[in-house]
C-alpha cells in the first residue's frame, strides 16, 4: 500500500491504509476499484481469443503497467 502511494499510483490517506491492513474487505474493495480503473484505461490483459465463453475471465493488469 505504501509503495503505491510512494510511486504516485494512488493517493491513500494514512487512515485508509490502516483500514486496508486491518480489514481485508477494505483492501479487496481498493483492489477492485484499482482494477476497474485499469480496465477503463485499457491496461488489463485481454480475454484470450479461444477462452471458453461460458467461463468467467478475471481482469488483471498488463505486465509492466505504467500509470
Amino acid at each position: 500500500i505504501q509503495a503505491l502511494n510512494d510511486k504516485n499510483v494512488a493517493f491513500i490517506y494514512h487512515q485508509d491504509a490502516k483500514s486496508m491492513v486491518e480489514n481485508s474487505h477494505a483492501f479487496e474493495a481498493f483492489l477492485c476499484g484499482l482494477t476497474a480503473f485499469l480496465k477503463y484505461k485499457n491496461l488489463v490483459e485481454p480475454r484470450p481469443k479461444n477462452f471458453p465463453k461460458t467461463e468467467a475471465w478475471i481482469d488483471f493488469p498488463v505486465k509492466g503497467v505504467k500509470l
